[in-house]
């Protein structure tokens, strides 16, 4: 399944939401973020949202290739919430920019809101 996202995934600039990693058995998550680092070195164009709790085993996993960790916290969740929708904004007039379709667009922002809310942000 690797070779096939990375062969899917490395001519395009491509962006990936995965959250839950926690909720999984910690031997099968383990797996999935080695698989998901693996598909990331081999595609330079693809950018990835992980959203998790904090868990050891996966912090560990992902601070070899982790541009950038934030943590929710009541101090910091509107932050968090305004710098994901601005991102997603410039995301959504990109692919506006480059043919995507409404509907697109609308799942996109969707997701972002589905992500901001089970994080608490």
């Amino acid at each position: 399944m690797r070779d096939l996202l990375s062969q899917v995934l490395r001519d395009a600039e491509t962006f990936v939401v995965v959250d839950g990693l926690d909720e999984l058995d910690r031997r099968l998550r383990e797996l999935i973020a080695h698989d998901i680092l693996a598909v990331l070195e081999s595609c330079p164009q693809l950018r990835l949202l992980v959203s998790s709790r904090d868990e050891t085993d996966l912090r560990k996993e992902f601070t070899r290739k982790l541009a950038l960790q934030l943590r929710v916290q009541e101090h910091n969740s509107s932050d968090v919430k305004q710098y994901v929708q601005i991102k997603c904004d410039k995301l959504i007039g990109r692919l506006k920019e480059s043919g995507a379709s409404q509907e697109i667009c609308e799942r996109i922002r969707a997701a972002s809101a589905t992500v901001l809310q089970k994080t608490g942000g």
